[in-house]
């Protein structure tokens, strides 16, 4: 058959995004991802996993080596990598606390026992949070840093800008919708070479905002960075907050009680000025659609490039690609994963 039966003639399907995806790799992840959403299987999320920008890296920079493989971190990512990379021979974990154990069937060792070998490993920092603190634990045993592999180094650097087809332009406005430690925002400026006009910075945390605000006081022009400490939604309204240590989440509902956390949310389109945006990034921990639906007239008006994760929601993969045509039906799309258990999976829309 040439068409489905009630697929309405200027309806944006799923077929049109795929149309839009414009190398191999992102038609790989599309297709891992969705059958992922579908099913649970776990051979799928070995695939997103595979074709990851870490996965690469990982695979790359082994190969440069002949010394044994330790992972520095016997949890979620350490043990991803044993799972879906069986061809990397890893001698052992190195864990400041699950020493002793065995994890996958490889023994935990502590920094402490293999201190007088160090020379004899290639040391894989198999973590995304804190792990300055393993770096220089390392260091300070005398390991060179050549014979170190920061995984989280990785994600920081490439997330959000690694794309060799993403444009930059002379006036860049940013709009960093959730800021978090301002990383992402650190390396904007670097990409930008600082010439940007103006970085919006949405976080509703007000420590991590305060804490910025110390960061980027020694950046370029700290002026141009103005900060919003909310969350970010279709209306500007109070609802439910969920607040985790590493990454906070809009409930969607609106206050039921005096004793729940609220946040203030607004939309994109009541902030940014004269709906001007060059560049919007949304890692918003589900709210990415509702994010979206609130900076529709700065989509409309400016056409960002936009950079837009897709992996908390089962339907994230399909949903936003759809609603982004509908706005702009020549959007070119690409998709990229940052991580070892198939999170940080990156929309860019272009």
């Amino acid at each position: 058959m040439d068409t489905f039966y009630g697929e309405e003639e200027n309806a944006v399907s799923l077929k049109d995004v795929y149309a839009q995806l414009q190398d191999d790799i992102s038609r790989q992840i599309y297709i891992s991802r969705s059958l992922y959403s579908l099913t649970d299987e776990k051979k799928y999320m070995k695939e997103i996993v595979r074709n990851s920008v870490l996965g690469k890296v990982l695979l790359e920079e082994i190969a440069k080596t002949n010394k044994k493989i330790a992972l520095f971190g016997a949890g979620t990512w350490g043990t991803a990598i044993v799972e879906y990379f069986p061809e990397i021979e890893i001698t052992c974990f190195v864990d400041n606390y699950k020493c002793g154990q065995l994890v996958n069937e490889i023994p935990v060792r502590s920094l402490e026992e293999i201190s007088t070998k160090l020379d004899e490993y290639y040391i894989v920092v198999a973590i995304l949070f804190e792990y300055q603190s393993v770096v220089e634990q390392l260091l300070n045993k005398d390991m060179s840093k050549q014979n170190i592999l920061v995984l989280g180094e990785v994600v920081n650097e490439h997330q959000y800008f690694d794309l060799e087809a993403l444009p930059h332009c002379s006036n860049e406005i940013f709009v960093d919708c959730g800021g978090f430690r301002g990383e992402t925002s650190e390396q904007f400026i670097k990409w930008s070479g600082g010439e940007y006009k103006k970085i919006y910075f949405f976080e509703p945390n007000p420590a991590l905002i305060q804490e910025c605000k110390e960061v980027f006081k020694g950046s370029p022009s700290p002026e141009r960075i103005n900060y919003y400490e909310c969350g970010l939604w279709n209306e500007n309204v109070i609802l439910s907050f969920q607040r985790g240590q590493y990454a906070s989440r809009v409930l969607g509902v609106k206050i039921k009680s005096a004793d729940e956390e609220v946040i203030q949310v607004k939309t994109i389109d009541s902030v940014v000025t004269d709906y001007d945006a060059t560049f919007i990034k949304m890692d918003i921990e589900g709210s990415e659609l509702q994010a979206l639906q609130g900076a529709i007239n700065t989509i409309k008006k400016s056409r960002p490039k936009l950079a837009v994760s897709v992996y908390h929601k089962r339907s994230d993969i399909w949903d936003i690609p759809m609603f982004l045509l509908g706005i702009h039906p020549d959007y070119r799309f690409y998709l990229r994963t940052y991580s070892f258990t198939g999170n940080e999976t990156v929309l860019y829309a272009i």
